[in-house]
């Protein structure tokens, strides 16, 4: 059995693959009638500054609402037992179907066939709340599953009739719960005093939860469709119809000159319409509820009436510039000047009644689905605290009048109604017309698309002072195929089952011993592909969707590490086999006659075999065209092409001087410096690097054919480096099940903030950084394996001891084995030894401790180069190179910490344990420049990467990791430095010798 078998661990594994695959099975309620949700799934919808399906927002809701994308409901659970607790099941049962009889319920059992719980689809679910509201008043799905939320706000029992503990709460218990109302009244009041004091009231506990479902119970609201004005567009039309007003009442007193002058082009009358419309629109604005139509009505009344009288005040003002009467000149002048006065202020007023009726339709409403005519949203400069959306909202466009909200085409906002309530009626015949059903929702997809493509040529015209093109092309409504990936994405779930995939390798390797080594081993790394696939193949949906790589958030940085400790336990593992061909293939990229063709006479001899001298010349020869051609590519491309606006390039070839000056700052020094320093080594490298990657794929099976006399010792060589493979794999389940988990993780797509909006130096900066993480990750993994051997494995007695058992076996006591002996020399050759009497560590800790280094040593690569490529961002984002940010200090901080591990040990300051205890000190120092700059310090310009929660669970993985090493320390240094044999002195040596007793520990020792 290999130095590397923790005992049990075939038990473990077994136990894990069980846990592996009862995970796998979901409990869930029972689904209705399959139903083509397709067209409904891929609809355009703006949400939260972004274009995404339909069926993300659903997800998005709908998870907010029920806690889950996919709830299963009971209406079961809506009513609260409050019968003899004595009473048997049978009687239970009976009670709970006499309350389910009661009229109250009768709407929502239509929606629970037989009574009994049902799965939805987000996207079912949504639709469901938009044409069938009236169903789902007393369905419990607002998720209240915390108790004390549930007795003493909501006065509702805990468990049902059946004995479960509840989760959800129906929106009719909500509003008929005062004792929440009167606990969200207190919340709001202390929220309002915290604001006062410039503070932000950080809500814990029971007030968190209630809270929450308030929050819940208000975005089901938002959904549902209303003819009433939602809060937002009620303040948009109060506060409009208050600008219109206070203009208004200001020229009463002028205009009634006019209307006392008789029937000069019916002005008395437009005056007297407007009079009346203000009043009806001043009766609105005191009303609780406003419903739309009726606001739109009066509004358009009051806008046509502002209309007439701002252009009879122009034609008067035309004719006295035309035709002035014989008056003074004096007289003249100032008459002019009050019908031009009286023009830009009639003027002004049409303006603004035209905005009282177009803010009926700047809602709050989520659910936007076309793009708006409301020119504030695309301004360059808009105000922040603007409500305008660049999309209107569904509701608008249903609940409005016949001809629709202002300006919009006519056809096109009926064929919408049109298609929608068609929609509506199909639905409630869908389980016997699943496909009169999907024909009817293209016809209602295909209907939105053609409202938006008649509102884009409107949306070019609108007067917009300040045009933000950026805005307006990134809020134009997509092509037939944009939301495809999206909901590819959504409906595979990539990420989802990537803790699975690589538990299940995790398992395959720890089976990998005895006569089923080989199948588990390789079954493993088959594995440990397919699940580098996946994440492949969920990172590219990530990029097509978002248009940037994938680390703009919390959540990809996890999942990303993961798949890069997974690519360096797979390099690290295959290494025997790769290693030769990869090295051939960048021999073959060398320059002739340079230092690159140098090879070692071990390396020369190998070479021989896969090529003659001449063979490599010519390969080298070859070479040279594809190689300069990629470097003055790369040259161009970082120095000569302008890279943003203004001519900017990514390196500059000469200093960059500031307006004003004559000569560089310091600034610009360290920048231009450290710029041509990563310019040089790029452009020799980068291309070399590149062909390598090209030739590759067939050099290293032409490598292995010409080399397969030795594959075997390879493939032994492979099995060796087994904790590349545990430690890889069992980290990747760690983080991938963490990201897919924990809560405080945004799975979504969020808008990027301008400061990452970079491709460039987001993909090079951040996905270096991040790819560090995930070698100190795996680096932290064999720290891991090494710290359990320091403390749960044989010790092995000193190497004097060794020297003697020979004689102690020869008497009849146990002697070491050859293999035993080896090591012992292997190990004492391999590091000092202090003390001749006291015990060593287990044999397989100087193993790990190699491989630590190995994993390190491309840690401290990975973080000096993400941290320089950093500054230089820095440059570009901020204007400075180095800011001492906290983000950049714990980089700095991680950064020292493994190089000066790296040196440590190199020069025998420290040995195998001092470098294993440094695993946990750099994984602490990542965590803190990974996390805890986000999430606990919440400082610095990296805001955008800002986050709370989890701070108890990341705290409690740090401290289990210290105590960890402290304990297995512990023991290391008992059995290193207390625990010791006694001496015997020689004429040529000191050595320990141990008896047969002690000799024991000897044989079989790991």
């Amino acid at each position: 059995m290999s130095v590397f078998r923790i005992h049990g661990a075939r038990y473990a594994a077994l136990s894990m693959l069980s846990l592996l695959f009862t995970s796998a099975v979901a409990a869930g309620g029972e689904s209705a009638p399959k139903l083509d949700w397709s067209a409904w799934r891929r609809i355009p919808v703006y949400h939260e500054g972004r274009v995404m399906p339909l069926d993300t927002f659903a997800r998005e809701a709908v998870e907010m609402i029920c806690d889950r994308t996919r709830p299963t409901l009971s209406l079961k659970d809506a009513i609260p037992f409050d019968g003899d607790e004595s009473m048997s099941a049978a009687e239970r049962q009976a009670w709970l179907e006499k309350q389910l009889n009661h009229p109250i319920y009768a709407k929502a059992r239509t929606l629970f066939p037989e009574d009994k719980p049902r799965r939805f689809e987000a996207v079912e679910l949504l639709f469901s709340w938009l044409v069938e509201p009236e169903k789902w008043d007393e369905v419990p799905f607002l998720i209240a599953e915390h108790d004390e939320l549930r007795t003493k706000y909501l006065g509702l029992s805990t468990t049902n009739a059946e004995g479960k503990h509840l989760r959800y709460v129906s929106p009719r218990q909500v509003e008929e719960a005062d004792a929440l109302h009167e606990r969200l009244a207190e919340l709001r009041k202390q929220q309002s005093e915290a604001q006062r004091k410039g503070e932000t009231l950080k809500l814990t506990g029971v007030d968190k939860k209630v809270s929450e479902l308030w929050q819940a119970y208000l975005l089901y609201r938002q959904l549902l469709l209303d003819s009433r004005l939602d809060p937002t567009a009620r303040r948009n039309f109060q506060h409009a119809l208050e600008v219109a007003a206070t203009t208004w009442f200001g020229l009463s007193d002028r205009l009634d000159l006019f209307r006392k002058m008789g029937g000069a082009n019916g002005l008395p009358a437009r005056l007297d319409a407007a009079d009346k419309a203000m009043k009806r629109l001043g009766q609105l604005y005191g009303q609780g509820q406003i419903d739309r139509i009726e606001a739109d009505e009066a509004s358009r009344a009051f806008e046509n009436a502002a209309k007439t009288i701002a252009k009879a005040f122009a034609d008067f003002h035309a004719r006295m510039q035309a035709q002035p009467p014989d008056l003074e000149k004096e007289r003249l002048a100032d008459l002019q000047a009050t019908m031009r006065q009286l023009a830009e202020e009639t003027d002004r007023l049409a303006a603004q009644a035209k905005g009282v009726r177009r803010a009926i339709y700047k809602s709050g409403d989520p659910l936007r689905v076309v793009p708006a005519l409301d020119a504030e949203a695309l301004e360059l400069d808009r105000d922040p605290g603007d409500a305008s959306e660049p999309w209107l909202d569904l509701e608008s466009i249903l609940m409005s009048p016949p001809e629709g909200p202002p300006d919009y085409p006519t056809a096109e906002i009926t064929a919408v109604k049109r298609a929608f309530a068609a929609l509506r009626t199909t639905y409630a015949e869908a389980a016997d017309r699943p496909n009169d059903f999907a024909r009817q929702m293209r016809r209602f997809a295909d209907s939105l698309r053609d409202l938006a493509m008649a509102i884009e040529p409107l949306r070019q015209q609108l007067p917009i002072e300040h045009r933000d093109e950026e805005v307006i092309a990134y809020t134009a409504y997509p092509p037939p195929s944009f939301t495809e990936y999206e909901v590819l994405y959504n409906q595979t779930d990539p990420f989802k089952f990537s803790w699975i995939v690589n538990l299940l390798a995790l398992v395959l390797f720890s089976l990998s011993f005895g006569r089923v080594r080989s199948l588990m081993f390789w079954a493993g790394v088959a594995v440990l592909a397919f699940g580098m696939g996946v994440a492949v193949y969920g990172f590219t949906l990530r990029i097509i969707i978002s248009g940037w790589a994938p680390v703009t958030n919390m959540y990809e940085t996890v999942i990303y590490v993961p798949f890069v400790v997974t690519v360096l336990a797979a390099w690290f593992l295959l290494t025997p086999i790769l290693a030769d061909g990869v090295r051939a293939a960048w021999r073959m990229t060398a320059f002739p006659g340079t230092w690159e063709t140098r090879d070692s006479q071990e390396r020369q001899e190998k070479l021989s075999k896969l090529l003659s001298a001449r063979g490599w010349l010519v390969a080298n020869v070859l070479m040279i065209g594809p190689r300069l051609a990629l470097s003055g590519l790369t040259f161009y491309a970082l120095s000569l092409a302008d890279y943003a606006a203004g001519g900017r390039k990514i390196i500059n070839l000469l200093p960059v001087i500031d307006v004003g000056q004559q000569l560089p700052d310091f600034n610009d020094t360290i920048t231009w410096l450290v710029g041509l320093a990563i310019l040089i080594p790029t452009v020799w490298y980068l291309p070399r690097v590149v062909l390598t990657a090209v030739l590759s794929p067939l050099v290293v099976p032409w490598t292995l054919l010409v080399q397969r006399h030795d594959l075997q010792k390879r493939l032994e060589a492979v099995y060796t480096r087994w904790p590349f493979a545990f430690a890889g794999t069992l980290v990747a389940f760690l983080g991938s099940f963490v990201a897919w988990y924990s809560p405080v993780l945004d799975k979504s797509f969020s808008p990027l903030q301008p400061v990452l909006r970079d491709n460039f130096w987001l993909l090079i900066h951040v996905l270096t950084i991040v790819s560090s993480y995930g070698a100190g990750a795996l680096a932290w993994g064999l720290g891991l394996m090494a710290l359990t051997y320091y403390l749960f494995g044989r010790y092995r007695p000193p190497v004097g001891a060794m020297a003697t058992t020979a004689g102690v076996a020869a008497h009849g006591g146990p002697a070491s084995t050859s293999a035993d002996s080896s090591a012992a020399n292997d190990s004492a050759a391999a590091e000092p030894s202090r003390s001749t009497a006291g015990y060593r560590e287990p044999q397989a800790c100087a193993t790990l401790s190699g491989y630590i280094y190995k994993a390190i040593q491309v840690a401290v690569l990975l973080l000096a180069a993400g941290t320089i490529l950093g500054g230089l961002w820095a440059d570009v984002a901020w204007g400075r190179f180095w800011g001492w940010d906290p983000k950049e200090v714990w980089a700095l901080i991680s950064c020292l910490v493994y190089l000066a591990l790296l040196h440590a040990r190199y020069a025998g300051l420290i040995g195998h344990f001092g470098l294993v205890a440094g695993t946990v000190l750099g994984a602490t120092a990542i965590a803190m420049s990974w996390y805890g700059v986000n999430f606990v310090l919440g400082a610095g310009l990296h805001s955008y990467g800002f986050g709370e929660g989890g701070q108890g669970y990341v705290y409690a993985v740090v401290a289990a990791n210290w105590l960890f090493l402290a304990v297995a320390a512990a023991r290391y240094y008992y059995e290193t430095q207390v625990r010791r044999l006694p001496v015997v002195r020689s004429a040529d040596r000191t050595s320990a010798v141990a008896s047969p007793e002690m000799a024991a520990p000897v044989r079989g020792s790991r």
